[in-house]
């Protein structure tokens, strides 16, 4: 990313490791730690935990944009209203909001930085669902009176903002995920649920970017127009890196073949 950047300020002619970061995920591939996306159960249970009134409704919309776009969480975070489009329902990607630790004594910092990669800068297709989580994001900041009290390298106008008009960062964020597993699975423990989870999964940021991602998948979408909204730039890392394949998913894919060889038999 820094040599992208040096390279559009002018003060590289070209990037030398252009290609180096796709030529190591290929290599270690299967080095990369699993993750695992939500069940469709398990994310059904997760919504309906949320838009609940009470404690944890407030994370409703950012996760819900999370788990609706596939957007990495630096883009979420960083987003400004203008890169909303309600009219055209478009969201546009063009930055990334990065959070730093910079010391013991000094503390952290934010960064407005580009996108991960030249094809990060795009624009995601808005669903009803993402739209309506933009505008009860709004509605509540109005309701609460909280306005944007950041300006981060002359960014400003941030959609999702604490209490205090200040902006998330990913380890906020990451936090307010394991508090709400524990709610999660204290009122399973106490109420039950209709899907039969009997414990909600450890779930983190990426985790429900890994969610959209397989979700898409199961529900047969073209692959090159995935890998696109979620800012890949090779098909291959959406294949073998952000999605999995569930259970039910198999078992119904091979009852594709299953069908097929039944009708054309004899």
């Amino acid at each position: 990313m820094i040599l992208e950047v040096a390279v559009k300020d002018g003060v590289l002619r070209n990037n030398p490791c252009h290609g180096a970061l796709k030529e190591l995920q290929k290599e270690h591939a299967d080095d990369v730690k699993q993750v695992c996306a939500l069940t469709i159960d398990e994310q059904r249970l997760f919504e309906e935990f949320l838009s609940r009134p009470g404690r944890y409704n407030r994370w409703y919309p950012v996760f819900i944009v999370m788990l609706w776009t596939g957007m990495r969480v630096g883009e979420v975070i960083g987003l400004q209203w203008e890169d909303i489009d309600f009219d055209n329902n478009q969201i546009h990607v063009e930055h990334t909001l990065e959070y730093y630790d910079i010391g013991l004594d000094e503390g952290s910092t934010y960064a407005m930085n580009p996108p991960k990669t030249k094809n990060s800068i795009r624009v995601v297709p808005m669903l009803p669902i993402v739209k309506e989580a933009f505008i009860l994001e709004k509605e509540r900041q109005e309701a609460f009176g909280i306005k944007c009290e950041v300006n981060i390298d002359g960014f400003s106008n941030f959609v999702f903002l604490n209490d205090h008009g200040g902006v998330h960062s990913h380890k906020r964020l990451n936090y307010r995920l394991k508090t709400i597993r524990k709610a999660i699975n204290a009122y399973i423990a106490k109420n039950g649920n209709e899907y039969g989870i009997k414990e909600f999964p450890h779930v983190h940021n990426h985790m429900l970017r890994h969610t959209f991602a397989t979700r898409m998948r199961e529900a047969g979408t073209d692959i090159k127009a995935t890998a696109s909204i979620l800012g890949h730039n090779d098909i291959a890392i959406t294949l073998y890196t952000y999605t999995d394949a569930s259970q039910e998913f198999k078992s119904r894919e091979i009852s594709v073949l299953d069908d097929y060889y039944r009708h054309n038999a004899g």
